[in-house]
């Protein structure tokens, strides 16, 4: 078949030195699976580095064994446990092991893999009763296996193991999600693949098939049973999550692709991975495949901040070495050797933001939100961040439903949550350099970091339309000859003042698209060590977030907690909080004196604030921030006149009103899209620039017309775009919004309707916990922007209009 890749012809041929038994007997079969197994994965053998423990697990009937894989530096939040393939009849974890190993260090998870009882000595039901029973076992005595009580416990299997654990997802609860590897869901064969790939050059054919399913089965009857062929289930709505992966050349595709269907059609929530061009048993015996996945010799990343680190992490799959040019000194002993209550002490006395070395973020010391989503995406790849965080650096975790008062254009906004929302007590500046700390604990050897050291052009071939490196210098060595540094790939990392739209200028004269949005934002932050109000409610609230209204009200404020500590005052709330005060249209908040911000804050901000303010100890300078604007960039339109082997990422790409916590969420995703791009393992390296920048873009432009939608308002707005020509146009906001020389900028349709539609959905929102929820899920980038315009809400929201401007509202 010319749709085989190299590393199938490499298995095939393997077979053929290998092949089958002419005469199939049960025994026979199981030694020559074991025999293929121990010899395609020999190169795995032994470099499992964690512990490999065998237990038995007690049921009615039997003891059934269990071996259980446990990685160096386990994450315990997940279990999975798995079920060999082998048509209910050979394999056994032995023949597995090394897969499931390889995936448990990978992953960081524990992994169990259960020695179920095979056919023909034990047919159907038994075998599909073992995996019940030894699943149910450890979902209920789950912290038996290294695992927390709040764990998501998870089934996963290859072929016909992939048929348990799809049968046991109906049968039990407590199954958080599934994995199914090209399982044998139509055991029946009445999908177009059985004929397709019906040759023997398949590897499993339909008549190897039946030979199991009659070894495994008493009877057609027990095959058409819905717990053994999950197709013929009435049901399918409330499973849990459900990743596919399925052989592209496989007579099992078909039967996957439709269940996939039906389970998105009942509304659960799948993700299926086709491997192109590969067959059966591609999963469990990977070594065969491991030269699919490219290895590059060198990246280089601009930026060394949030961004920055988290592509390196995604990044060190794929690069035998990444260095990372920072601006700052980060590596020094002030940031990497001085205690959780050093590091606090140097961030409440710092007099500037350049003051301890970080002058590359000065606004790092503003208030910051790490979105749901941006917070996952670092516990995943640093799986010990948050326990170090509340273990070392007093950090708490606090509820968005009960400890947090949350005001969004004058509604309250959380106090009818129908989830709840977990979020950390911590600020930026102490969670960048435990993060930086993780980074090179976990991944050192691979990355160098260059610092004190400022980027200042790019290295190419305008010929080949490529990024090769980048020329950098020494800031401590001032008028010194800049340095070469030279890569496979290059990632701009560095935030919202990034210079590539003037290199790219420079190299290529390449000019890109862009719009600036100047909505006159500020911001002033100190930290404070809360006292009682005399308001219990008031005092009770750890989380103050209160984003103003634009235009009515231009000005908002932050109130988050940092560090619990310790005192022996009895009127402390034993907090320190970072206090933040934000605004637009230029209406910014003094900084030069506490007592001058509480006569401004007595003017500007509610009695509520202002009680907090008159009950605060502060405990550091007042630090301002006002150069933040929307600036985004529309790589996407340049297509393949876009350079190769180069790409801005995060606030690089697109930034946005710092109000709404999305940045850096945002180039979490976007660093999450990259790794996702490499793991399609079917781009060129040159390519992949170009795939990002679609991709990346379409993650940009969510977070940019939310964000945006609101800054139009501003009386004040300044508008400034550039089109492919170098043609700049600026708009000032007046009564006619005009550019100096007479022409119009019509605020954006999509803008218009998203004023109005946002609206009226916050009106609902606050009669409304659900729709609360939702908002607070899609801010929060865990969900789809378009949850907010499900059929039903979209019409709630239009009912809202409509009753308030005809006066039919009974308030």
């Amino acid at each position: 078949d010319p749709r085989f890749n190299n590393e199938t012809l490499a298995l095939l041929q393997f077979f053929a030195q290998n092949p089958l038994p002419q005469d199939i007997e049960v025994e026979t079969l199981r030694l020559y699976a074991e025999d293929i197994h121990q010899k395609i994965n020999k190169k795995l053998h032994e470099t499992f580095k964690g512990t490999i423990e065998e237990k038995t697990v007690k049921t009615n009937s039997t003891e059934i064994p269990i071996t259980i894989y446990t990685p160096l530096n386990v994450n315990k939040d997940k279990l999975v446990i798995y079920f060999h393939g082998g048509g209910w009849v050979v394999c056994s974890p032995k023949t597995t092991q090394t897969i499931v190993n390889y995936t448990a260090d990978v992953t960081k998870t524990i992994w169990i893999s259960v020695e179920y009882r095979l056919g023909p000595e034990y047919k159907y039901p038994i075998w599909l009763d073992d995996a019940l029973d030894v699943t149910q076992h450890i979902i209920q005595n789950r912290t038996a296996y290294g695992v927390n009580e709040t764990a998501k416990i998870g089934v996963a299997g290859d072929s016909a193991g992939g048929m348990i654990s799809a049968s046991l997802s109906h049968l039990l609860k407590g199954i958080d999600f599934q994995i199914l590897i090209y399982a044998a869901l139509d055991i029946l064969g009445e999908t177009p693949s059985y004929k397709e790939f019906a040759n023997p050059m398949y590897f499993l054919t339909p008549e190897l098939m039946k030979w199991y399913s009659t070894h495994a089965f008493h009877n057609l009857d027990d095959v058409k049973d819905p717990r053994a062929s999950v197709l013929l289930n009435r049901t399918f709505e409330g499973l849990p999550p459900c990743l596919f992966i399925v052989a592209d050349l496989d007579i099992l595709r078909d039967g996957n692709l439709e269940y996939q269907k039906l389970l998105e059609k009942a509304g659960v929530q799948t993700k299926l991975v086709l491997m192109k061009n590969v067959i059966h048993l591609f999963f469990t015996l990977p070594v065969q495949f491991v030269s699919n996945i490219p290895e590059y010799d060198h990246a280089i990343i601009i930026g060394g901040s949030f961004g920055g680190m988290v592509t390196a992490a995604y990044l060190s799959k794929y690069f035998k070495r990444i260095t990372i040019i920072e601006s700052d000194d980060v590596l020094n002993d002030t940031f990497n050797k001085s205690t959780p209550s050093e590091i606090l002490d140097y961030r409440c006395h710092l007099e500037s933001p350049t003051s301890i070395g970080r002058s590359g973020v000065s606004q790092i010391y503003q208030p910051h939100t790490v979105a749901r989503e941006g917070f996952n995406i670092l516990q995943k790849l640093f799986p010990h961040l948050k326990d170090k965080l509340i273990n070392e650096y007093d950090i708490r975790s606090y509820s968005l439903k009960n400890d947090a008062r949350l005001v969004i254009n004058g509604i309250l906004f959380n106090q009818n949550l129908t989830d709840d929302f977990e979020c950390l007590g911590i600020d930026l500046f102490t969670l960048e350099i435990a993060l930086r700390k993780e980074l090179c604990l976990q991944y050192g050897k691979q990355i160098e970091w260059i610092c004190n050291a400022r980027a200042i052009q790019l290295i190419v071939d305008q010929s080949a339309n490529t990024v090769q490196g980048v020329k950098y210098r020494l800031k401590h060595n001032i008028g010194s000859s800049s340095l070469n540094i030279y890569g496979n790939f290059i990632v701009d990392c560095t935030g919202r003042n990034t210079s590539s739209t003037k290199w790219l200028k420079e190299s290529f004269n390449l000019i890109v698209p862009t719009v600036q949005i100047h909505f006159g934002s500020g911001y002033v932050t100190f930290i404070g060590e809360r006292f009682k109000t005399g308001d219990p409610s008031l005092d009770s609230k750890s989380i103050l977030i209160n984003n103003g209204n634009t235009p009515e009200n231009n000005i908002g404020y932050g109130i988050t907690p940092i560090r619990t500590i310790k005192t022996n005052d009895e009127n402390s709330l034993g907090t320190l909080s970072t206090i933040g005060f934000g605004c637009v249209n230029s209406e910014y908040p003094p900084n030069d004196s506490y007592e001058n911000l509480l006569e401004w804050a007595k003017e500007h901000l509610d009695n509520e604030i202002n009680s907090i303010l008159k009950s605060t100890r502060v405990c550091s300078p007042l630090i301002p921030y006002r150069r933040a604007i929307g600036d985004r960039k529309y790589v996407e339109l340049l297509g393949k006149k876009w350079p190769k082997n180069y790409i801005l990422l995060g606030d690089a790409m697109c930034t946005f009103n710092p109000q709404f916590g999305q940045g850096i969420t945002h180039a979490c995703r976007h660093a999450r899209e990259l790794r996702k791009i490499f793991d399609e393992h079917c781009h060129k390296l040159e390519d992949i620039s170009y795939i990002f920048n679609r991709r990346a873009s379409a993650i940009s432009e969510e977070c940019w017309l939310a964000s945006t939608a609101n800054d139009w308002k501003t009386p004040t707005l300044k508008v400034i775009k550039t089109d492919q020509n170098g043609k700049i146009q600026t708009y000032q906001q007046d009564s006619n919004f005009n550019t100096a020389n007479g022409s119009k900028l019509r605020i954006p349709l999509m803008v218009k309707f998203l004023q109005w539609y946002s609206y009226w959905f916050l009106q609902c929102a606050s009669k409304s916990g659900q729709l609360s929820t939702d908002f607070l899920h899609v801010t929060g980038q865990s969900c789809n922007p378009l949850i907010l315009m499900k059929p039903m809400t979209f019409l709630q929201v239009c009912y809202m209009a409509l009753i308030h401007r005809f006066h039919l509202s009974k308030n």
